[in-house]
């Protein structure tokens, strides 16, 4: 398989703006420039939009139970606990108030994209 400019945009670029954005978001609505809540649902669309080729990565190779697979399925589901946590004014562990859940969030995605972004790296060398 060749690599063109669209897969790499595809594969790294995009997901890295992605979660540039939600970081932007998460800041936002800590500092009180967003209403935490919006903020949540933003940084949710934003966050499953951002996973999309992290998810083509694992189709496409087959690997649906590496390890790697594995860990971003279980932040992914931390993450969506978070926000439904946030949402709904859910007492979770650690995370009490919408602003916990968007920092949460954030920190929880920042960790599956380290890990997505390892996997690339495993997957190319």
């Amino acid at each position: 398989m060749s690599t063109t400019s669209f897969s790499v945009m595809n594969l790294m670029v995009l997901p890295l703006v992605l979660a540039g954005i939600c970081g932007g978001l998460v800041y936002a609505g800590v500092s009180g420039l967003l209403q935490p809540r919006t903020a949540i649902l933003i940084v949710l669309v934003v966050g499953m939009a951002a996973c999309t080729s992290g998810i083509g990565q694992v189709s496409s190779s087959g690997h649906w139970t590496s390890p790697l697979a594995i860990l971003g399925y279980l932040l992914g589901t931390a993450i969506l606990a978070a926000a439904l946590g946030g949402l709904f004014g859910w007492k979770l562990p650690l995370v009490q108030t919408s602003q916990q859940a968007l920092l949460a969030m954030g920190a929880l995605i920042g960790a599956k994209m380290l890990v997505g972004l390892g996997g690339l790296f495993l997957r190319l060398f």
